[in-house]
């Protein structure tokens, strides 16, 4: 449940844990035995991380209880602002077309130039109006209706926003007639903070041989070749805003697995189809070749979250049987890039990171270090990729723990610049900190930490 009445600040504490409960290949484990403080370390590297001034606070709530810190999370430092999306929303039917429809969703813009490094460093929450502090559109422009995972993207030397649209049909019962909006890669570009929904948007992808994608969730782009790789479940039947059939002369949505997709030839590849539901997506550099284009690609399977359309939001249930894992795979530079640009996955070397028994893991960064931070039931957890499969150290490194009874998690987040020192504000320690934006759906918490990150 939502927490009721005014903000809350939490200051921050750091607990190490020992024993099996964060030895153990599995992510959840028994914190009872350590408590439950912001900061759970269970390997000695995580203070390193966490820098020497680790603080968590709740920055932001939206007054009606509405999911509009949800997915995605894209820093642009250039306009020092922060692009996400909300959860699903109920809205009801009307003459209006755009409303019609049973659910909808937002793009969120946040302008970090309002919270100073005094505000977010004080014991008073920094806005109590989330107005003040945040531009919330509503209204999409064409070819978007449940955006929902997203990556930077350039389109035509703008700066721009490339997001997983997951589509949505038209209702039978619309008071007028309206189209189906279908799941696609789509690049956004705003051209004006007050009037988000004039933006320009482009249907890049929206098709594997010929079939529609499902719920596309989430993308990362490799950086030294250009491919996109992106996941596709299918959410959306199972929450109710998809048809079982993309349209009445389509039998079947493209598979629901993992892609790659180079957009200067428009070939797309199924990388692979050993899931239940693939969820995040993203890639670490190698840290002794950062700039080969060799890492690792990680994954998350979230199948344990299971949904029927049974309702108006569809619903929800747990299934501890199906998966709820974390996954990477190795990868190296293309061997011939002028014949084929895709670079070599090691499919069949697929490995399991993790599974985790704090709820489905959900959006995936990096750190600049090469550690991997997931989204997940109770805050974000922190692993070490590159850890091999026998060795007595634990992948989990440790946790950022938000406070017990709130009843969900972070399903995403994303690094935001740093923390900026002010004259007379003295830090403890001589290392920067870094903020660590958290998306918990109707709130927005702020995390500094001492390692820095990337999309």
């Amino acid at each position: 449940m939502p927490m009721k009445g005014s903000h809350m600040v939490f200051k921050h504490s750091l607990a190490m844990g020992g024993g099996e409960s964060c030895k153990a290949v599995d992510s959840g484990g028994d914190t009872s035995t350590i408590g439950a403080p912001d900061f759970v370390s269970c390997r000695p590297d995580f203070r390193e991380l966490l820098g020497s001034d680790p603080r968590l606070r709740l920055l932001l709530r939206d007054s009606h209880g509405r999911p509009i810190f949800h997915e995605a999370g894209i820093y642009h430092p250039n306009s020092e602002s922060v692009w996400l999306s909300s959860n699903r929303m109920l809205v009801k039917a009307n003459e209006d077309c755009t409303a019609s429809h049973h659910q909808t969703a937002a793009i969120v813009r946040i302008d970090l130039r309002k919270i100073t490094s005094d505000m977010t460093r004080s014991n008073v929450p920094a806005f109590d109006r989330l107005e003040d502090l945040v531009d919330i559109c509503e209204e999409l422009p064409a070819g978007l209706a449940m955006p929902n995972g997203a990556t930077k993207w350039t389109l035509d030397g703008q700066e721009a926003v490339l997001w997983c649209e997951q589509g949505r049909y038209a209702p039978v019962d619309s008071v007028h007639s309206c189209e189906d909006v279908h799941s696609a890669l789509v690049a956004f570009t705003p051209h004006s903070r007050h009037d988000l929904s004039s933006a320009s948007t482009s249907t890049l992808l929206d098709k594997y041989e010929g079939k529609r994608f499902s719920s596309l969730n989430d993308v990362v782009v490799h950086e030294q070749s250009g491919v996109v790789f992106f996941t596709d479940p299918d959410y959306g039947i199972g929450q109710n805003f998809k048809r079982s059939r993309p349209t009445e002369e389509d039998d079947e949505y493209a598979p629901k697995v993992l892609y790659a997709w180079y957009p200067p030839t428009g070939e797309v590849r199924l990388i692979d189809g050993r899931y239940d539901k693939p969820n995040g997506v993203t890639f670490i550099p190698s840290p002794t070749l950062p700039k080969s284009g060799s890492g690792l690609l990680c994954t998350t399977d979230t199948g344990a979250y299971n949904s029927i359309p049974d309702a108006p939001l569809g619903t929800f249930s747990f299934e501890p049987a199906r998966p709820a894992c974390i996954y990477t795979y190795r990868v190296e530079p293309a061997a011939d890039p002028e014949r084929d640009p895709f670079p070599g996955i090691a499919i069949e070397e697929r490995r399991l990171l993790a599974h985790s028994a704090c709820g489905p893991p959900d959006g995936v960064h990096p750190d600049e270090k090469g550690n991997l931070w997931v989204g997940s039931g109770d805050g974000v957890h922190i692993y070490d990729p590159w850890c091999p499969a026998d060795s007595k150290l634990s992948p989990l490194i440790g946790k950022i723990v938000l406070p017990t009874g709130k009843g969900k998690g972070v399903a995403n987040f994303c690094w935001a610049g740093e923390v900026v020192k002010q004259p007379g504000h003295t830090q403890n320690g001589p290392d920067q900190q870094y903020r660590l934006l958290l998306f918990a759906e109707d709130e927005l918490w702020e995390a500094q930490v001492g390692a820095n990150g990337r999309d």
